[in-house]
């Protein structure tokens, strides 16, 4: 898969907008589940505490059968209406004995009623505890409509199978209540499984967007990474071929420039002197394109990286001192731990960013070459910090991709190969830049114990 310029954050908004549709789609599912189950259940749990109520009080008037004819029977049935009557919410009640037949109601009216055709009451003689909530604004019963229910309009319908001390269902009670207790014990339920269900989906959210976020960065820099070994792939095939093509032309020019240089003075000297300069500029080209191209491993040396800045700044020191460059060179390291890699590499590599700290001040400057151990005393750090005139922030972010250069006679393989030789030592190099303010680079390898 290839992604263009910018694509990723598409990409990222893409699947964040699919995950957060499926999210929402599955949190509203499971949110309006939830809720229906809870709201089952508080209904059910009414009725149960309701049924515990009344059996309790039909208990406590002593009465053994559910006929209620006699005198004391009803005496006992009053009592036990009186209960109903008591209880919260009350909006309607009716008292059925086992054939069907309303003993007591609410509603005068009903008494001696019979009731052949309810479904709902016969389940509840046979055991059943039914409990419903009802909305009169979409309710079609009849006996419905005359309820005295609040501004929502719902209320509760429940038939208790009501049991006597034997065990036996004496009656069954059809009880109206008030839902309003239930409405908002229900809305408190709804809003709490709405708002975890709300912070779950913004979590997930959140995951999924972090996980695309770092993997369209691994798919970049595996491009990166694919497109760089093309690169070299290329690279590769061009330096040999300039290699074998160029260098030993070149070098024979060389040494005709350097014969016609010891034969003729004056003005001819000078200008193969010239001459001579461009001719090693080009030679260097050549090896830092074999170099980056063909770089070898090499088994890795324990290396003082004191000894190693020191042995190339010695190199350098002559052409300093002809810059007007002043050079200090500071070990702050805890330990004098060493760091591992080839050595050769390291010095090609430090060489590389003093010419550079050098191309930054040409008119001279400071190089400060700092040496430390990291905060975590697992890491050493080779800080290397100039006053030259910085790079700008839209070239900094560009600076080491293989043959991209500002310079207009450079090849572009300068921090880039710095950077391969600094990997390959288990090391990595960054750089840190204000234009006009100068520059640090800073390696950074792993401290060998």
């Amino acid at each position: 898969m290839t992604l263009r310029a910018g694509s990723g954050f598409g990409i990222t908004l893409w699947f964040l907008a699919m995950s957060a549709g499926v999210i929402g789609l599955t949190m509203v599912a499971l949110g309006t589940t939830t809720t229906a189950f809870l709201s089952d259940r508080f209904l059910q749990h009414e009725g149960q505490i309701s049924q515990e109520v009344l059996e309790m009080a039909l208990r406590a008037q002593g009465a053994a059968g559910g006929s209620f004819n006699t005198g004391s029977d009803r005496r006992n049935l009053e009592a036990f209406a009186g209960h109903i009557l008591s209880m919260p919410g009350f909006l309607r009640a009716n008292i059925y004995s086992p054939e069907g037949t309303v003993l007591w109601s609410s509603d005068s009216a009903m008494v001696g009623r019979t009731d052949h055709d309810n479904e709902e009451l016969t389940e509840a003689f046979a055991g059943a505890l039914i409990t419903e909530r009802g909305d009169l604004d979409h309710d079609v019963k009849p006996e419905h409509r005359a309820l005295a229910v609040g501004g929502d309009r719902t209320f509760v319908e429940i038939y208790i199978p009501v049991r006597d001390s034997s065990g036996r269902i004496a009656c069954v009670v059809e009880y109206y209540k008030s839902a309003a207790a239930l409405n908002e014990l229900v809305r408190d339920a709804r809003g709490i499984v709405w708002s975890v269900a709300a912070a779950g989906a913004l979590l997930l959210c959140a995951t999924f967007f972090v996980i695309v976020r770092r993997g369209t960065a691994l798919i970049r820099h595996q491009q990166a990474d694919i497109a760089n070994m093309e690169a070299l792939a290329t690279v590769g095939e061009m330096a040999s071929a300039v290699a074998h093509n160029l260098r030993n032309p070149l070098a024979s020019v060389r040494s005709s420039a350097e014969l016609a240089k010891l034969e003729h003075g004056g003005s001819v000297a000078e200008d193969m002197t010239a001459i001579m300069v461009e001719l090693d500029r080009l030679d260097q080209h050549i090896s830092d394109l074999l170099n980056y191209a063909r770089m070898q491993e090499q088994p890795a040396q324990r290396i003082d990286p004191k000894e190693l800045v020191e042995g190339v700044l010695v190199k350098e020191a002559r052409c300093m001192t002809r810059h007007g460059i002043e050079v200090a060179l500071r070990d702050h390291r805890s330990s004098n731990a060493p760091i591992a890699g080839d050595p050769a590499l390291l010095r090609q590599a430090i060489a590389g960013i003093l010419a550079n700290a050098v191309e930054a001040m040409p008119n001279g400057g400071r190089l400060g070459v700092r040496i430390e151990t990291a905060a975590d005393k697992q890491r050493i750090r080779i800080v290397f910090t100039d006053t030259g005139r910085g790079i700008p922030a839209e070239i900094l972010a560009r600076v080491f991709e293989p043959f991209f250069t500002t310079k207009p006679r450079g090849l572009g393989l300068g921090l880039a190969l710095t950077r391969r030789i600094v990997g390959r030592c288990t090391g990595t190099v960054a750089i840190q830049s204000i234009e006009g303010r100068g520059t640090n680079v800073i390696l950074d390898f792993a401290a060998v114990a």
